[in-house]
Protein backbone atom coordinates (compact mmCIF):
# COMPACT_ATOMS: atom_id res chain seq x y z
CA UNK A 1 0.00 0.00 0.00
CA UNK A 2 2.68 2.37 0.72
CA UNK A 3 4.47 1.79 -2.47
CA UNK A 4 0.68 2.60 -4.44
CA UNK A 5 0.32 5.43 -2.44
CA UNK A 6 3.93 6.92 -3.18
CA UNK A 7 3.71 6.30 -6.63
CA UNK A 8 0.29 7.85 -7.04
CA UNK A 9 1.72 10.49 -4.99
CA UNK A 10 4.49 10.73 -7.21
CA UNK A 11 2.76 10.87 -10.32
CA UNK A 12 0.47 13.52 -8.50
CA UNK A 13 3.16 16.30 -7.70
CA UNK A 14 5.14 16.12 -11.49
CA UNK A 15 1.41 16.35 -13.12
CA UNK A 16 1.93 20.08 -13.24
CA UNK A 17 5.10 19.56 -15.85
CA UNK A 18 5.32 17.51 -19.29
CA UNK A 19 8.03 15.48 -18.17
CA UNK A 20 5.80 14.56 -14.92
CA UNK A 21 2.70 13.42 -17.51
CA UNK A 22 5.84 11.27 -19.78
CA UNK A 23 6.74 10.08 -16.30
CA UNK A 24 3.15 8.86 -15.71
CA UNK A 25 2.24 8.05 -18.66
CA UNK A 26 5.30 5.79 -18.72
CA UNK A 27 4.53 3.94 -15.75
CA UNK A 28 0.90 3.17 -17.17
CA UNK A 29 2.87 1.44 -20.63
CA UNK A 30 4.97 -0.75 -18.38
CA UNK A 31 1.83 -1.92 -16.47
CA UNK A 32 0.12 -2.61 -19.23
CA UNK A 33 2.60 -4.11 -21.14
CA UNK A 34 3.15 -6.25 -17.65
CA UNK A 35 -0.32 -6.91 -17.11
CA UNK A 36 -1.64 -10.97 -17.86
CA UNK A 37 -4.67 -9.76 -19.08
CA UNK A 38 -6.09 -6.14 -20.03
CA UNK A 39 -9.59 -5.51 -19.82
CA UNK A 40 -11.36 -2.21 -20.85
CA UNK A 41 -13.44 0.26 -18.53
CA UNK A 42 -16.18 2.69 -20.53
CA UNK A 43 -17.66 5.34 -17.68
CA UNK A 44 -19.60 8.74 -18.60
CA UNK A 45 -17.18 10.35 -15.60
CA UNK A 46 -15.79 13.74 -17.30
CA UNK A 47 -16.83 16.48 -14.72
CA UNK A 48 -15.03 17.35 -11.53
CA UNK A 49 -15.60 13.71 -10.05
CA UNK A 50 -13.90 12.08 -12.70
CA UNK A 51 -10.39 12.38 -10.08
CA UNK A 52 -11.95 10.00 -7.78
CA UNK A 53 -12.47 7.43 -10.66
CA UNK A 54 -8.90 7.82 -12.19
CA UNK A 55 -7.44 7.57 -8.78
CA UNK A 56 -9.34 4.66 -8.48
CA UNK A 57 -8.61 2.91 -11.22
CA UNK A 58 -4.80 4.27 -11.24
CA UNK A 59 -4.34 2.35 -7.37
CA UNK A 60 -6.07 -0.41 -9.06
CA UNK A 61 -3.77 -0.78 -11.63
CA UNK A 62 -0.56 -0.43 -9.73
CA UNK A 63 -1.72 -3.10 -6.84
CA UNK A 64 -2.32 -5.77 -9.20
CA UNK A 65 0.63 -4.93 -11.34
CA UNK A 66 1.99 -8.39 -13.55
CA UNK A 67 -1.46 -9.78 -13.25
CA UNK A 68 -4.43 -7.23 -14.45
CA UNK A 69 -4.65 -3.68 -16.33
CA UNK A 70 -7.71 -1.39 -16.64
CA UNK A 71 -7.92 0.48 -19.45
CA UNK A 72 -10.43 3.20 -18.70
CA UNK A 73 -11.92 5.34 -21.27
CA UNK A 74 -14.13 8.47 -20.24
CA UNK A 75 -16.56 10.48 -22.66
CA UNK A 76 -19.15 12.76 -21.91
CA UNK A 77 -22.50 11.30 -20.81
CA UNK A 78 -24.25 11.77 -24.50
CA UNK A 79 -21.03 10.28 -26.55
CA UNK A 80 -20.68 7.53 -24.08
CA UNK A 81 -24.26 6.04 -24.79
CA UNK A 82 -23.92 6.51 -28.65
CA UNK A 83 -20.82 5.13 -28.49
CA UNK A 84 -22.20 2.08 -26.23
CA UNK A 85 -25.05 2.07 -29.48
CA UNK A 86 -22.69 2.23 -32.20
CA UNK A 87 -20.40 -0.77 -30.76
CA UNK A 88 -23.28 -2.72 -31.38
CA UNK A 89 -23.48 -3.54 -34.37
CA UNK A 90 -20.24 -5.64 -34.33
CA UNK A 91 -20.13 -6.52 -30.55
CA UNK A 92 -17.52 -3.81 -29.87
CA UNK A 93 -18.44 -2.81 -26.43
CA UNK A 94 -15.65 -2.22 -23.39
CA UNK A 95 -15.53 -5.45 -21.50
CA UNK A 96 -17.32 -3.06 -18.56
CA UNK A 97 -19.35 -0.13 -18.43
CA UNK A 98 -20.78 2.39 -16.38
CA UNK A 99 -24.34 3.61 -17.06
CA UNK A 100 -27.18 4.52 -15.43
CA UNK A 101 -30.04 2.52 -13.95
CA UNK A 102 -32.86 4.21 -16.04
CA UNK A 103 -30.75 2.69 -19.21
CA UNK A 104 -30.70 -1.24 -18.00
CA UNK A 105 -34.44 -1.80 -19.17
CA UNK A 106 -33.82 -0.89 -22.69
CA UNK A 107 -30.62 -2.85 -23.26
CA UNK A 108 -32.57 -5.67 -21.30
CA UNK A 109 -35.04 -5.72 -23.55
CA UNK A 110 -32.72 -5.55 -26.60
CA UNK A 111 -30.87 -8.57 -25.58
CA UNK A 112 -27.11 -6.74 -25.19
CA UNK A 113 -26.69 -7.52 -21.22
CA UNK A 114 -25.16 -10.05 -20.45
CA UNK A 115 -26.22 -12.13 -17.19
CA UNK A 116 -24.14 -11.13 -14.41
CA UNK A 117 -25.68 -13.43 -11.48
CA UNK A 118 -23.46 -15.53 -11.30
CA UNK A 119 -20.22 -13.18 -11.39
CA UNK A 120 -21.25 -11.22 -8.50
CA UNK A 121 -22.35 -14.30 -6.79
CA UNK A 122 -18.88 -15.58 -6.93
CA UNK A 123 -17.39 -12.12 -5.50
CA UNK A 124 -19.83 -12.28 -2.85
CA UNK A 125 -22.03 -9.45 -3.68
CA UNK A 126 -26.03 -9.89 -3.16
CA UNK A 127 -28.92 -8.14 -2.14
CA UNK A 128 -28.39 -8.15 1.61
CA UNK A 129 -25.88 -5.69 1.04
CA UNK A 130 -28.24 -3.37 -0.16
CA UNK A 131 -31.32 -1.12 0.84
CA UNK A 132 -33.94 0.07 -0.91
CA UNK A 133 -34.61 -0.75 -4.15
CA UNK A 134 -31.20 -0.80 -5.55
CA UNK A 135 -30.66 -4.17 -6.20
CA UNK A 136 -34.17 -4.87 -7.40
CA UNK A 137 -33.55 -2.34 -9.82
CA UNK A 138 -30.87 -4.37 -11.43
CA UNK A 139 -33.28 -7.52 -11.45
CA UNK A 140 -35.23 -9.23 -14.18
CA UNK A 141 -36.90 -12.53 -14.01
CA UNK A 142 -34.24 -13.56 -10.96
CA UNK A 143 -31.28 -12.42 -13.27
CA UNK A 144 -28.90 -9.56 -12.27
CA UNK A 145 -28.05 -7.81 -15.57
CA UNK A 146 -26.21 -5.15 -13.68
CA UNK A 147 -24.31 -4.49 -10.37
CA UNK A 148 -25.51 -0.73 -8.19
CA UNK A 149 -22.67 1.56 -7.50
CA UNK A 150 -23.87 4.56 -6.16
CA UNK A 151 -27.82 6.59 -5.83
CA UNK A 152 -28.30 9.75 -7.84
CA UNK A 153 -31.14 11.31 -5.89
CA UNK A 154 -31.95 15.29 -6.86
CA UNK A 155 -31.90 17.34 -3.37
CA UNK A 156 -32.02 20.46 -1.48
CA UNK A 157 -29.15 22.27 -0.67
CA UNK A 158 -29.60 24.88 1.82
CA UNK A 159 -27.33 27.85 3.61
CA UNK A 160 -27.03 27.38 7.44
CA UNK A 161 -25.68 31.19 7.60
CA UNK A 162 -28.90 32.91 5.65
CA UNK A 163 -31.69 30.74 7.87
CA UNK A 164 -33.98 33.41 8.68
CA UNK A 165 -35.23 34.04 12.41
CA UNK A 166 -37.73 32.30 13.80
CA UNK A 167 -36.81 29.59 11.35
CA UNK A 168 -34.17 26.62 12.40
CA UNK A 169 -32.61 24.28 10.42
CA UNK A 170 -34.02 21.26 12.49
CA UNK A 171 -37.52 22.72 10.23
CA UNK A 172 -35.64 22.02 7.05
CA UNK A 173 -34.84 18.70 7.81
CA UNK A 174 -38.83 17.71 9.62
CA UNK A 175 -40.62 14.73 7.76
CA UNK A 176 -43.29 17.17 8.14
CA UNK A 177 -41.96 20.29 6.13
CA UNK A 178 -43.33 21.46 3.38
CA UNK A 179 -43.55 23.29 -0.53
CA UNK A 180 -45.45 25.99 1.42
CA UNK A 181 -43.17 26.05 4.91
CA UNK A 182 -40.21 26.42 2.63
CA UNK A 183 -41.98 29.24 0.51
CA UNK A 184 -42.78 31.02 3.85
CA UNK A 185 -38.46 30.72 4.59
CA UNK A 186 -38.11 32.34 1.52
CA UNK A 187 -39.65 34.75 1.50
CA UNK A 188 -38.53 35.35 5.16
CA UNK A 189 -34.75 35.24 3.78
CA UNK A 190 -35.04 37.65 1.04
CA UNK A 191 -33.41 40.82 0.87
CA UNK A 192 -34.29 43.32 -1.97
CA UNK A 193 -31.73 45.56 -4.12
CA UNK A 194 -32.05 47.74 -7.21
CA UNK A 195 -28.94 45.61 -8.23
CA UNK A 196 -29.60 42.01 -8.51
CA UNK A 197 -26.14 41.21 -7.81
CA UNK A 198 -26.29 42.35 -4.02
CA UNK A 199 -30.27 40.34 -3.83
CA UNK A 200 -30.44 37.39 -1.28
CA UNK A 201 -32.49 35.30 -2.96
CA UNK A 202 -34.84 33.02 -1.22
CA UNK A 203 -34.07 30.55 -3.99
CA UNK A 204 -31.66 30.50 -6.58
CA UNK A 205 -33.96 28.04 -8.67
CA UNK A 206 -32.36 25.53 -10.87
CA UNK A 207 -34.94 26.00 -14.48
CA UNK A 208 -33.07 23.47 -16.15
CA UNK A 209 -33.56 20.58 -13.61
CA UNK A 210 -37.52 20.66 -13.04
CA UNK A 211 -38.52 17.16 -13.88
CA UNK A 212 -37.14 15.27 -11.61
CA UNK A 213 -38.87 17.53 -8.81
CA UNK A 214 -42.03 17.10 -10.76
CA UNK A 215 -41.24 13.09 -10.83
CA UNK A 216 -40.82 13.47 -6.77
CA UNK A 217 -43.89 15.23 -6.07
CA UNK A 218 -45.50 12.82 -8.39
CA UNK A 219 -44.08 9.66 -6.71
CA UNK A 220 -45.14 11.57 -2.85
CA UNK A 221 -48.49 11.09 -3.93
CA UNK A 222 -48.55 7.42 -5.20
CA UNK A 223 -48.28 8.75 -9.15
CA UNK A 224 -45.73 7.66 -11.61
CA UNK A 225 -44.70 8.69 -15.24
CA UNK A 226 -45.50 5.25 -16.82
CA UNK A 227 -46.24 1.71 -16.06
CA UNK A 228 -44.41 -1.25 -16.43
CA UNK A 229 -47.32 -3.12 -17.93
CA UNK A 230 -48.14 0.23 -20.67
CA UNK A 231 -44.84 1.06 -21.33
CA UNK A 232 -46.02 3.44 -24.26
CA UNK A 233 -48.67 5.40 -22.27
CA UNK A 234 -47.58 7.56 -19.80
CA UNK A 235 -49.35 7.99 -16.77
CA UNK A 236 -49.20 11.70 -15.64
CA UNK A 237 -51.36 13.76 -17.18
CA UNK A 238 -53.70 13.55 -14.66
CA UNK A 239 -54.91 15.35 -11.08
CA UNK A 240 -51.52 13.74 -9.58
CA UNK A 241 -49.23 15.18 -12.24
CA UNK A 242 -50.98 18.70 -12.35
CA UNK A 243 -50.82 18.76 -8.42
CA UNK A 244 -47.20 18.33 -8.58
CA UNK A 245 -46.41 20.86 -11.68
CA UNK A 246 -47.93 23.34 -9.40
CA UNK A 247 -45.83 22.19 -6.78
CA UNK A 248 -42.80 22.79 -8.69
CA UNK A 249 -44.79 26.31 -10.26
CA UNK A 250 -44.89 27.61 -6.64
CA UNK A 251 -41.03 28.34 -5.94
CA UNK A 252 -39.99 30.42 -8.83
CA UNK A 253 -43.25 32.03 -8.72
CA UNK A 254 -43.29 32.79 -5.03
CA UNK A 255 -43.13 36.65 -4.41
CA UNK A 256 -43.16 38.41 -1.00
CA UNK A 257 -46.44 40.59 -0.02
CA UNK A 258 -45.14 43.88 -1.97
CA UNK A 259 -44.94 41.35 -4.67
CA UNK A 260 -40.70 40.73 -4.91
CA UNK A 261 -40.48 37.90 -6.69
CA UNK A 262 -38.11 35.76 -4.11
CA UNK A 263 -36.00 33.35 -6.51
CA UNK A 264 -33.65 33.94 -9.04
CA UNK A 265 -34.73 34.25 -12.83
CA UNK A 266 -34.18 32.25 -15.79
CA UNK A 267 -30.77 32.04 -17.47
CA UNK A 268 -29.42 32.66 -14.23
CA UNK A 269 -26.29 30.33 -13.05
CA UNK A 270 -28.19 28.93 -9.60
CA UNK A 271 -25.16 27.06 -7.76
CA UNK A 272 -23.12 30.33 -8.47
CA UNK A 273 -25.55 32.44 -6.89
CA UNK A 274 -25.69 29.79 -4.32
CA UNK A 275 -22.24 29.90 -3.74
CA UNK A 276 -21.81 33.51 -3.55
CA UNK A 277 -24.00 33.18 -0.44
CA UNK A 278 -26.88 34.68 -1.75
CA UNK A 279 -29.76 32.21 -1.73
CA UNK A 280 -31.03 30.54 1.17
CA UNK A 281 -31.97 27.63 -0.89
CA UNK A 282 -31.26 25.89 -4.27
CA UNK A 283 -31.89 22.51 -6.19
CA UNK A 284 -29.98 20.08 -7.82
CA UNK A 285 -28.32 16.64 -8.43
CA UNK A 286 -26.37 15.29 -5.56
CA UNK A 287 -23.19 15.46 -7.91
CA UNK A 288 -23.32 19.31 -7.24
CA UNK A 289 -22.84 18.79 -3.39
CA UNK A 290 -18.79 18.96 -3.47
CA UNK A 291 -18.84 22.45 -4.85
CA UNK A 292 -23.11 23.39 -3.21
CA UNK A 293 -21.03 22.42 0.18
CA UNK A 294 -18.17 23.80 0.27
CA UNK A 295 -17.72 26.04 3.52
CA UNK A 296 -16.55 29.97 2.75
CA UNK A 297 -17.45 33.12 4.74
CA UNK A 298 -20.61 33.47 3.43
CA UNK A 299 -22.00 29.62 2.74
CA UNK A 300 -22.32 26.88 5.49
CA UNK A 301 -24.01 24.35 3.50
CA UNK A 302 -26.20 21.58 4.37
CA UNK A 303 -28.35 18.86 2.35
CA UNK A 304 -31.82 17.72 2.41
CA UNK A 305 -34.69 15.33 0.99
CA UNK A 306 -37.31 17.89 -1.22
CA UNK A 307 -39.94 19.09 0.68
CA UNK A 308 -43.22 17.22 1.07
CA UNK A 309 -45.63 18.47 -1.80
CA UNK A 310 -48.20 19.30 0.73
CA UNK A 311 -49.51 17.79 4.32
CA UNK A 312 -51.38 14.86 2.91
CA UNK A 313 -48.41 12.85 1.25
CA UNK A 314 -46.65 10.38 3.26
CA UNK A 315 -43.29 10.98 2.86
CA UNK A 316 -40.45 13.39 1.48
CA UNK A 317 -39.28 10.80 -0.96
CA UNK A 318 -38.03 11.71 -4.10
CA UNK A 319 -36.80 10.54 -7.28
CA UNK A 320 -33.38 9.23 -7.64
CA UNK A 321 -31.16 7.29 -10.41
CA UNK A 322 -27.76 5.97 -9.84
CA UNK A 323 -24.50 4.48 -11.22
CA UNK A 324 -24.25 0.54 -12.18
CA UNK A 325 -21.62 -1.38 -13.73
CA UNK A 326 -23.04 -3.64 -16.84
CA UNK A 327 -21.10 -6.34 -19.10
CA UNK A 328 -22.39 -6.38 -22.66
CA UNK A 329 -22.29 -9.03 -25.18
CA UNK A 330 -18.61 -8.65 -26.94
CA UNK A 331 -16.62 -10.60 -29.10
CA UNK A 332 -13.67 -10.94 -26.69
CA UNK A 333 -15.60 -12.65 -23.78
CA UNK A 334 -13.08 -15.06 -21.88
CA UNK A 335 -13.19 -16.76 -18.44
CA UNK A 336 -9.81 -15.45 -18.02
CA UNK A 337 -11.17 -11.31 -18.40
CA UNK A 338 -14.70 -12.50 -16.61
CA UNK A 339 -12.05 -12.79 -13.43
CA UNK A 340 -10.45 -9.67 -14.09
CA UNK A 341 -13.63 -8.07 -14.35
CA UNK A 342 -15.39 -9.53 -11.39
CA UNK A 343 -12.02 -8.36 -9.42
CA UNK A 344 -11.71 -5.12 -10.68
CA UNK A 345 -16.01 -4.53 -9.86
CA UNK A 346 -15.48 -5.60 -6.64
CA UNK A 347 -12.84 -3.64 -6.11
CA UNK A 348 -14.75 -0.56 -7.08
CA UNK A 349 -17.52 -1.36 -5.14
CA UNK A 350 -15.73 -2.02 -1.88
CA UNK A 351 -14.05 1.69 -2.23
CA UNK A 352 -17.14 3.32 -3.32
CA UNK A 353 -16.53 5.37 0.14
CA UNK A 354 -14.19 7.17 -1.74
CA UNK A 355 -16.18 7.94 -5.55
CA UNK A 356 -19.19 9.25 -2.99
CA UNK A 357 -16.71 12.11 -1.74
CA UNK A 358 -17.38 12.93 -5.51
CA UNK A 359 -20.62 13.53 -4.82
CA UNK A 360 -23.07 10.26 -4.29
CA UNK A 361 -24.74 8.45 -2.46
CA UNK A 362 -23.91 5.13 -1.15
CA UNK A 363 -25.62 2.33 -1.97
CA UNK A 364 -24.33 -0.25 0.19
CA UNK A 365 -25.08 -0.69 4.18
CA UNK A 366 -21.17 -1.73 4.44
CA UNK A 367 -20.06 1.67 2.99
CA UNK A 368 -22.47 3.45 4.80
CA UNK A 369 -20.80 2.63 8.08
CA UNK A 370 -17.39 3.83 6.69
CA UNK A 371 -15.97 6.73 9.07
CA UNK A 372 -15.00 8.51 6.04
CA UNK A 373 -17.91 8.36 4.17
CA UNK A 374 -19.75 9.39 7.29
CA UNK A 375 -17.90 12.75 7.22
CA UNK A 376 -19.53 13.65 4.26
CA UNK A 377 -22.16 16.23 4.57
CA UNK A 378 -24.76 14.22 2.30
CA UNK A 379 -23.46 11.00 3.69
CA UNK A 380 -26.50 10.63 6.33
CA UNK A 381 -28.60 10.15 3.08
CA UNK A 382 -27.87 6.66 2.65
CA UNK A 383 -30.30 6.14 6.29
CA UNK A 384 -32.88 7.41 3.55
CA UNK A 385 -32.29 4.89 0.60
CA UNK A 386 -35.82 3.85 1.28
CA UNK A 387 -37.44 7.66 0.44
CA UNK A 388 -35.28 7.52 -3.14
CA UNK A 389 -37.29 5.86 -5.42
CA UNK A 390 -35.81 3.72 -8.84
CA UNK A 391 -36.63 4.69 -12.26
CA UNK A 392 -39.69 2.43 -13.37
CA UNK A 393 -38.00 -0.85 -14.85
CA UNK A 394 -39.49 0.11 -18.34
CA UNK A 395 -37.34 0.67 -21.66
CA UNK A 396 -39.63 3.77 -22.62
CA UNK A 397 -38.87 5.71 -19.03
CA UNK A 398 -36.25 7.88 -20.62
CA UNK A 399 -38.12 8.51 -23.62
CA UNK A 400 -41.59 8.97 -21.73
CA UNK A 401 -40.20 11.47 -19.16
CA UNK A 402 -37.85 13.57 -21.44
CA UNK A 403 -40.48 16.13 -22.25
CA UNK A 404 -41.40 16.97 -19.00
CA UNK A 405 -39.10 19.34 -17.93
CA UNK A 406 -39.44 21.54 -20.95
CA UNK A 407 -42.90 22.41 -20.29
CA UNK A 408 -42.37 22.37 -16.34
CA UNK A 409 -39.49 24.58 -17.31
CA UNK A 410 -42.31 26.79 -19.18
CA UNK A 411 -44.31 26.69 -16.08
CA UNK A 412 -41.69 27.83 -13.99
CA UNK A 413 -40.75 30.87 -16.72
CA UNK A 414 -43.85 32.37 -16.94
CA UNK A 415 -44.01 31.48 -20.50
CA UNK A 416 -46.88 28.61 -19.99
CA UNK A 417 -49.33 29.56 -17.82
CA UNK A 418 -52.04 26.73 -18.15
CA UNK A 419 -50.82 23.79 -15.87
CA UNK A 420 -53.49 21.04 -17.12
CA UNK A 421 -52.56 21.59 -21.06
CA UNK A 422 -48.77 21.85 -20.40
CA UNK A 423 -48.73 18.65 -18.97
CA UNK A 424 -51.28 17.09 -21.44
CA UNK A 425 -48.98 18.36 -24.30
CA UNK A 426 -46.00 16.28 -22.48
CA UNK A 427 -47.36 13.85 -21.91
CA UNK A 428 -48.68 13.75 -25.58
CA UNK A 429 -45.38 14.42 -27.25
CA UNK A 430 -43.98 11.42 -24.54
CA UNK A 431 -46.47 9.11 -26.19
CA UNK A 432 -45.76 9.78 -29.59
CA UNK A 433 -41.96 9.09 -28.90
CA UNK A 434 -42.52 5.92 -26.99
CA UNK A 435 -44.99 4.27 -29.47
CA UNK A 436 -42.23 5.52 -32.34
CA UNK A 437 -39.33 3.24 -30.54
Amino acid sequence: MKRILAAALSCALLAGSAVGFAACTNEDDQLRDAADVTITFWNPITGPDAQYMQDLVSNFNKANEGSIYVEADAQAEDNHYQRILTSFTDNSTADLCLIHKSRIPSYQRQGKLRDMTQILADQGIDSSDYVGDNWQSCEFDGKMYAAPFDVLPTVLFYNRNLIPDGYTEEDILAEDFTVDDMIEMMKAAYVDSPVSSRKTYGMSFNYSFTDPIFLSFLNQQGGGAVSESAPTVPTFANEMGYAAAEGVRKFPMATTDDGKKVSSESGADHLNIFAQGRALFTFDGIWSAPDACQKTEKVDAGVALLPKLNDSVESRSVAGDGHCFAMFNNSSVSEEKDAAIAEFMKYLIDNSGVWCQGGKIAARTDIADDPTYQSLEWAYLSGRLEDIVSPVKVYTYDTITEPIGKYVARLCEGTETDVRAAIDAAAEEARQAAEAL
